[in-house]
C-alpha cells in the first residue's frame, strides 16, 4: 500500500512539473540588454573610431509557461501579452520580416539624419512602399502579401509613403483602385477597393507600410545589427554615424543610453517597453537616458513611464526627454 502511494505521489507531481513548465500562447517582455552601438556602426572616412560609449538598449522577450506566467504577475518591469499582440496576428516568419524591415528603414533615416546635419554627400533613391501587413478585413487580403512593394496606384506614382496615403485618403470609401506591385522578379496589377479605417476613421486600403529606399554615402557608412530587429535603435544609431563622421568628443567618458524610432527629418518616435529598456541601460551603468516625449500606452509619453521608473528604482541615472535628432544632440554638446 505504501508503495502505491508513492508511486501516485511521483505521478502526481510529474504531472504538476509538467503543468507548471508547460507553453503557454502568451510571452513575457523583460529587460533586455544594453549593446554598445560602436560595434554596429562603421563609417568608412579612415579616421579612427572615437570611444564615445553610445547604448542602445532591448526588450527581451520569451515564452512563457503557465509558471512564468503566474510569476510574472509579482515581478517588476515583466508583462505577459499574447501572441496577438506580439506579432499582430502574422506568422513567425512575416514578424520577423516586418521586424527586418523596420530595422532597415530605421537604419537608413539614422544615416540620413546625421549626414544631413554634417553636410555630408548622400543619396536616396525611393524604389516604392513596402507592405508589412495586411489586415483581414482589407479588399487586397487575399491578393497583397507581406514583403510586396507597391510602386504605384492608378498610375501615380509617389516619393514617400506619406504621400501615398494621403492621396488614397482623398479617395471615398468603397472605391475601386488599382496597385501596382513588384513581388520578387514580378510585376502585377491589382485590384480592389478602399475601406474606412478602424484606427484612424480615414480612408486607406488595409496595409501597415514602410519606405523601400537605396541609399548611398560618401564615406560610405552601414549598420549592421545581427539578431536586433525593429525601428527602435534609431536615435542611437543617428548619434553614433553622427560621432563617426565628425569625430567630436560627446560623451566625454560616460555611459548614454536610449531609445527612440527616427525619421527622415530627425524626429523621435515612441517605442514600446521603455521601463524594461531604464532597468536594461541602468544595469550597463549608462548615466544618461534618451526617452521619447511622445506619447506610447495609457495615454503617457515614454519619458513619463521612464522618468516614473527611475524614480520608483531610485536610480540616479539621468531621464532626458527628446523629441528630434537635434534636442539629442544639442543635450550631449551642451549639458554632459
Amino acid at each position: 500500500m505504501k508503495r502505491k502511494w508513492t508511486v501516485i505521489l511521483a505521478l502526481i507531481i510529474i504531472a504538476v512539473g509538467i503543468f507548471l513548465n508547460y507553453p503557454t500562447s502568451y510571452y513575457l517582455e523583460v529587460p533586455g540588454s544594453a549593446e554598445d552601438v560602436a560595434k554596429f556602426v562603421k563609417v568608412d572616412n579612415d579616421k579612427p573610431i572615437q570611444n564615445d560609449q553610445f547604448y542602445l538598449t532591448t526588450v527581451g522577450i520569451k515564452k512563457a509557461t503557465n509558471l512564468s506566467l503566474f510569476l510574472s504577475r509579482f515581478q517588476p518591469h515583466v508583462t505577459a501579452i499574447s501572441s496577438q499582440e506580439l506579432t499582430g496576428g502574422v506568422s513567425d516568419e512575416q514578424y520577423l520580416k516586418v521586424q527586418q524591415f523596420f530595422m532597415q528603414n530605421s537604419q537608413n533615416a539614422a544615416i540620413v539624419n546625421a549626414y544631413k546635419k554634417t553636410n555630408t554627400p548622400y543619396n536616396q533613391k525611393y524604389l516604392g512602399v513596402n507592405v508589412l501587413q495586411v489586415d483581414d478585413k482589407s479588399h487586397f487580403a487575399q491578393s497583397l502579401k507581406s514583403g510586396d512593394v507597391i510602386t504605384g496606384i492608378n498610375g501615380q506614382y509617389f516619393e514617400q509613403t506619406s504621400d501615398l496615403i494621403r492621396y488614397v485618403s482623398s479617395f471615398d470609401e468603397n472605391q475601386e483602385i488599382k496597385l501596382e506591385v513588384k513581388r520578387a522578379n514580378e510585376t502585377l496589377e491589382l485590384s480592389g477597393k478602399t475601406m474606412r479605417l478602424e484606427a484612424t476613421g480615414k480612408v486607406g486600403i488595409g496595409v501597415s507600410l514602410v519606405d523601400e529606399t537605396e541609399l548611398t554615402t560618401t564615406p560610405k557608412a552601414s549598420i549592421n545589427a545581427g539578431a536586433i530587429g525593429g525601428p527602435s535603435a534609431g536615435l542611437m544609431f543617428s548619434l553614433a554615424v553622427y560621432q563617426q563622421l565628425t569625430q567630436e568628443d560627446l560623451t566625454h567618458g560616460q555611459k548614454v543610453a536610449g531609445t527612440g524610432t527616427i525619421d527622415p527629418d530627425g524626429n523621435v518616435g515612441t517605442i514600446g517597453g521603455i521601463d524594461k529598456k531604464v532597468v536594461a541601460a541602468s544595469d550597463a551603468g549608462a548615466k544618461v537616458f534618451f526617452a521619447p516625449e511622445a506619447m506610447g500606452e495609457n495615454n503617457q509619453t515614454n519619458y513619463e513611464v521612464a522618468k516614473k521608473t527611475a524614480e520608483e528604482m531610485k536610480l540616479s541615472m539621468k531621464i532626458v526627454p527628446v523629441k528630434t535628432f537635434d534636442e539629442a544632440l544639442n543635450y550631449l554638446k551642451n549639458t554632459v
